[in-house]
């Protein structure tokens, strides 16, 4: 009888468990690090509904001290909402609160932690947490909205920005630079953007004082001419004037990574600039991005899309710029392998060891999009070179990235296979990019068979994080 009710116990347990883990949270805790007076004492903590039905947010317990607000407490299956925190200072000094989140269909409730330290803050301080519905009346800053062409990413000049989640609904226009000035408050808008010969397009986010940029890129409307390529008339041709474009794009962005010899430096010193490393530099035995005494080993493998989709709207040049970006930050112990997939899969770079950053960053120029989408044989080809290349206690994870532009037969499969390979030790992440919100599902569903997180590259500015932060989450000791 004894052992009937520790294994009911036992069984109750695991269940409460397992669905613990189907709502996801972003981070149980973050650290604010040092406050001072005129920075936003609020976080945005994502969460996200792994089950097939809705839930819903019931209530969070909070102390004295923190506000709560929810972007929305009804959670769609696959969907992200976010959880608002702000921490009201009544003195100055370390501070550390918990929150708990209570879900419809959790037995307990998630803990979130939230830390810091409050050097100063202004006798006036609005303890009111900012709303994500806010309207206009609050104070006002400047949002840098900047509207380009899909294709090769230059400004788009007068193109009509419409906010139209505002009661005035005022209509702006972008200058020569493709910029549109706005002054808005704190919280969640919608943007309606036209210009002449582009698509309309409607996007949605969050703005406050340091997220305050908002990217468009249009696309082109067909049978609209565009001039980069009109004389393009067959295929080969057309793929060679686009691979130029980009090309002369990642050569204005290019990432340049100072030598730190003694010579170099004292050369540099004297040219009053940083030395570009020659080809031969020696492999980095650490970084200040991921210093060893810190973060683990990492196995990456990559598996990156490289069908026709993945050639508009300047898809593929923020996919080479992420890339870089994270390679700058790795170590020579580090391994890094690249599968491609379209129509076949194949192995564009793979290096068990001595990793050289400045030759890898080099081969990332030479990546472009061609063919159709199999996703399934490059998932299964890109565990197999995980599994074969893995690494004890340390990251071992795949990153599938895409554009989320294949059918759900190809998500179903690709599902199945992954979930053949739990307890393997590897997790697989997924990146979107520039990907819509149908697209975006996919690849979120994918992620969470995966035991890893959907991240999502819409920017330059996303471009040179969203990697690096995945990476450091996933290897910290």
């Amino acid at each position: 009888m004894k052992f009937l009710r520790t294994l009911t116990a036992s069984v109750a347990l695991l269940s409460a468990l397992s669905c613990q883990a189907q709502i996801i949270l972003e981070t149980n805790v973050h650290d604010f690090g040092i406050l001072k007076a005129g920075d936003p004492f609020f976080v945005d903590v994502g969460v996200q509904n792994a089950y097939e039905e809705v839930v819903y947010i019931l209530r969070a317990e909070q102390s004295e001290r923190t506000v709560i607000q929810f972007s929305d407490k009804k959670l769609l299956p696959g969907k992200e909402e976010f959880i608002r925190i702000q921490f009201n200072p009544k003195k100055t000094g370390k501070f550390n609160e918990q929150v708990m989140v209570y879900f419809s269909k959790l037995l307990r409730p998630l803990p979130i932690q939230i830390r810091g330290e409050v050097e100063s803050f202004t006798k006036e301080y609005d303890p009111a947490c900012p709303n994500f519905d806010e309207k206009p009346g609050r104070k006002t800053f400047d949002i840098r909205f900047f509207v380009g062409d899909g294709l090769n990413m230059e400004p788009v000049k007068k193109a009509r920005v419409q906010t139209l989640n505002l009661e005035s609904q005022k209509e702006e226009e972008s200058n020569s630079f493709g910029f549109v000035h706005l002054m808005l408050p704190a919280g969640k808008y919608r943007w309606r953007v036209q210009a002449e010969g582009y698509e309309t397009q409607v996007v949605e986010k969050y703005v406050n004082r340091l997220q305050n940029e908002v990217n468009v890129y249009l696309e082109r409307q067909e049978g609209h001419v565009i001039a980069d390529i009109k004389h393009a008339e067959t295929d080969s041709l057309r793929k060679e004037v686009f691979r130029r474009i980009l090309d002369k794009e990642e050569q204005k962005e290019a990432v340049i990574i100072p030598d730190t010899t003694t010579e170099a430096k004292t050369e540099a010193k004297e040219q009053g600039r940083p030395k570009e490393p020659s080809a031969d530099t020696e492999p980095r035995q650490d970084s200040e991005y991921l210093p060893l005494s810190q973060f683990k080993k990492n196995n990456l493998v990559f598996l990156i899309d490289v069908s026709e989709s993945m050639r508009l709207s300047g898809k593929f040049q923020l996919l080479r710029k992420a890339l870089k970006s994270l390679i700058g930050s790795m170590r020579s112990v580090d391994q890094l392998a690249i599968l491609t997939y379209s129509d076949s899969v194949e192995l564009f770079m793979n290096i068990k060891a001595n990793l050289d950053v400045n030759r890898a960053q080099k081969q990332i120029d030479d990546l472009f999009a061609h063919g159709k989408t199999n996703t399934t044989a490059g998932v299964e080809e890109a565990y197999r070179l995980t599994l074969e290349g893995l690494v004890a206690d340390g990251n071992n994870q795949i990153f599938l990235t895409s554009d989320g532009v294949y059918s759900k037969e190809d998500t179903e499969k690709t599902i199945s296979y992954i979930r053949s390979k739990f307890g393997t030790g590897v997790k697989l992440s997924t990146i979107g990019v520039k990907t819509e919100k149908t697209n975006a599902s996919k690849l979120k569903k994918i992620a969470r068979y995966g035991q890893g997180k959907y991240l999502s590259i819409d920017d330059d500015a996303s471009a040179e994080s969203v990697l690096i932060r995945e990476v450091k989450r996933n290897s910290r000791r």
